[in-house]
């Protein structure tokens, strides 16, 4: 006779057991639920935000040697195709991959498809493989979010336990951080903070999540990634409709870039803050950034003026007054908002000096598209 209460307090604990593993599992899975950045790809390429067959998949694949674009496509597959779709896209990548084993691409391709579809630790060999041989920023992505999923849902190991499979995600995550600063790829930033995002999830990750990765892109001695060098301040790329520096008020000469000279009761918008000398380069000597408060907490004016105080600058930032660097070493001042820990997405603005007075570094601002 089966006793109904040891039946009833087994099924609990087995129930328990699955909500658990559940819960969790609902809390982390990277191949499938982080969506990646491909928005420039997507009118080029005709890429739907659902995906109705293999083949369409495959002719975007086909189409575009963009990893990042591959990836994204497995994953949309995988949330929209029917399991017969998703079949036949798996045996056509493992046809694709035969027919021309030594192209990286398609090995890559194979691998991350039996990661996706059929849950398949082999696709980690492919990955890897495929890493060694493109090393770019996509292929140690793609491999370090397939390791961490195995490492959980396939070899089982304990979410607050640190172990060498969560070791080589933090290695390829950071390599694949120092890739794009060497050769920036549209996409990688934001795909790599929402895949830090998710990661914040499991304990052993808590430094790495934490860490302001910009630094590689711009560091405080102005070199940009290992291979570049700032560029000259008079020839940055700067959009003047997309800039934030806001144009003087008063009547200025014909020089549409030479500011007019405005009283300083009419540029504060609030109570001064704090102010410090720049330095504007040799025979333009020294200016001065005034920093007012604002309505909102923990945001700042910035009012830049020359020695005729005229208004050369201004813009908002979240700090004061830490934010003037000599990137170059060449005696002009930049402003340099660093600002990872409150807005990831947009963790570094530069503001250089040039004819029309200090305006946004598109080119240091790009890096993080």
């Amino acid at each position: 006779m089966v006793n109904k209460r040891l039946l009833a307090i087994t099924l609990g604990v087995l129930t328990a057991g699955c909500l658990q593993i559940s819960a969790f599992a609902d809390k982390l899975d990277l191949l499938h639920n982080v969506p990646l950045e491909i928005s420039e790809h997507t009118t080029t390429l005709n890429i739907p935000e659902q995906v109705s067959s293999a083949d369409q998949v495959l002719n975007i694949l086909n189409a575009s040697p963009n990893l990042l674009v591959h990836m994204e496509m497995m994953r949309r597959g995988y949330h929209h195709l029917p399991t017969s779709e998703q079949d036949k896209l798996v045996n056509e990548l493992n046809k694709r991959y035969t027919a021309a084993s030594s192209d990286p691409i398609k090995f890559f391709d194979h691998g991350y498809a039996q990661l996706v579809y059929k849950n398949n630790k082999t696709g980690l060999f492919f990955l890897r493989k495929a890493n060694d041989k493109l090393r770019n920023q996509f292929s140690s992505l793609a491999y370090a979010l397939a390791q961490a999923d195995v490492d959980l849902y396939i070899e089982n190991n304990p979410a607050d336990t640190m172990t060498f499979r969560k070791l080589d995600v933090i290695y390829k995550l950071t390599d694949a951080v120092d890739y794009d600063a060497r050769a920036h790829q549209s996409g990688f930033w934001p795909t790599f903070v929402r895949v830090s995002n998710e990661l914040k999830k499991v304990g052993p990750y808590a430094e790495f999540t934490n860490t302001d990765f910009s630094e590689r892109y711009l560091s405080y001695v102005g070199k940009v990634g290992t291979a570049n060098t700032v560029s000259n301040p008079d020839s940055v790329e700067v959009s003047v409709e997309e800039s934030t520096a806001i144009p003087p008020t008063a009547p200025a000469s014909s020089s549409v870039c030479e500011p007019a000279i405005l009283p300083p009761g009419e540029i504060s918008a609030g109570q001064l803050f704090r102010s410090r000398k720049i330095s504007l380069g040799e025979g333009r000597g020294h200016g001065t950034a005034n920093f007012y408060t604002t309505q909102q907490t923990g945001q700042y004016k910035v009012v830049v003026t020359d020695a005729a105080n005229q208004v050369i600058g201004r813009f908002l930032s979240p700090s004061a007054p830490y934010i003037v660097e000599d990137l170059n070493r060449d005696g002009v001042d930049e402003f340099v908002i660093r600002q990872f820990l409150k807005d990831p997405l947009n963790p570094i603005q530069v503001y250089r000096f040039g004819p029309c007075g200090f305006q946004l570094d598109k080119t240091i601002s790009n890096y993080f598209k």
